[in-house]
């Protein structure tokens, strides 16, 4: 949110001497002025839709016996951080969460690391750890199993709309890694918890406030239009609203309209990994996806540093080479 400290106009006629001191006001300008009462009241209505009985009817269905293909990653994960998963500590943001009695659900943990931790984001790191996917999946399973058991139902922070998209996202693109179990209880639960998320965002996802996270929300909304099975409704709804966002969130010259590069480095994520879904079943993604990246990459790359970092502007953390 961008200040600035504006002097308040004298008032005419007024010759009082305290007039002609430095009082002034603290105007907000610019267009981040965080969530409006009517945004803040709608949200609690929502959580309070998603939290009824009839919500809850409306997630329930088939699940699929399979998925159609497996997106590819756009992203390597962190050899690092996969070697602390496999010894049992998630590490995100500086703090260290032993897993052996773990619960997502806990209260105490941090909520930038349980962000990061209902994403599975973590999912990602465990994919370049050395072996084939079933040695992977001995350390990816007992986490899926334990999450599902603390978040069955819905959950206002582990079901947020972007944290759902991004589960979406990282659940897909690496099946393998949750799906190779010769348990069949375990492997429905699976696939009837991405079928459940799914129809969570078909509602969800379309209620955000625009900006990234209605773009998570709704890029996890369309892989899971294109790769599970009778989702060739999602995908139309979610690409149609994803096509809408993006011209709301990329400007002409390809920069995003926080002017925040760190936002222009998530945006471009978010839509290689979505375009990846097509991609998976030999299917040319739509052209928003190439579009817009045709127009956000080069802008971001024109504020790179001659050391290749991009500084930390808008409110957005520094990038690296």
């Amino acid at each position: 949110m961008a200040r600035q400290w504006k002097p308040q106009a004298k008032p005419q006629g007024d010759p009082a001497p305290e007039d002609l001191s430095e009082e002034g006001t603290l105007l907000r300008v610019g267009g981040d002025r965080g969530p409006s009462l009517s945004e803040r009241v709608a949200a609690r209505v929502s959580q309070s839709v998603y939290q009824s009985p009839l919500h809850r009817l409306r997630l329930r269905g088939r699940f699929p016996l399979k998925l159609l293909g497996v997106p590819v990653d756009p992203i390597a994960g962190d050899e690092q951080i996969a070697e602390r998963i496999s010894a049992g500590r998630l590490v995100h943001g500086g703090q260290t969460v032993m897993t052996r009695d773990l619960s997502f659900a806990a209260p105490s943990l941090p909520a930038d690391w349980s962000q990061w931790a209902n994403s599975w984001a973590w999912l990602r790191d465990l994919a370049v750890l050395p072996g084939d996917y079933r040695s992977r999946a001995q350390h990816a399973e007992p986490l899926v199993r334990r999450w599902l058991a603390d978040f069955a139902d819905f959950h206002p922070q582990a079901w947020r709309g972007d944290i759902t998209g991004r589960r979406l996202l990282f659940a897909l693109g690496h099946a393998p890694l949750i799906l190779s179990s010769s348990d069949q209880v375990y492997r429905s639960a699976v696939l009837s918890a991405l079928a459940t998320w799914a129809r969570h965002l078909d509602r969800a996802a379309l209620r955000m406030t625009d900006g990234l996270p209605k773009a998570w929300a709704l890029a996890g909304l369309y892989a899971a239009g294109v790769l599970i099975p009778g989702g060739e409704s999602r995908e139309r709804v979610a690409q149609a609203a994803l096509d809408t966002l993006m011209a709301k969130l990329v400007l002409p010259d390809g920069g995003m309209v926080s002017r925040a590069p760190l936002d222009a480095l998530m945006l471009a994520e978010v839509l290689m990994f979505a375009a990846a879904a097509p991609e998976a079943l030999g299917r040319r993604a739509p052209p928003l996806f190439a579009d817009t990246l045709a127009r956000a990459v080069p802008s971001l790359r024109g504020l790179a540093l001659g050391d290749g970092h991009v500084g930390a502007w808008h409110g957005g953390a520094a990038i690296g080479p």
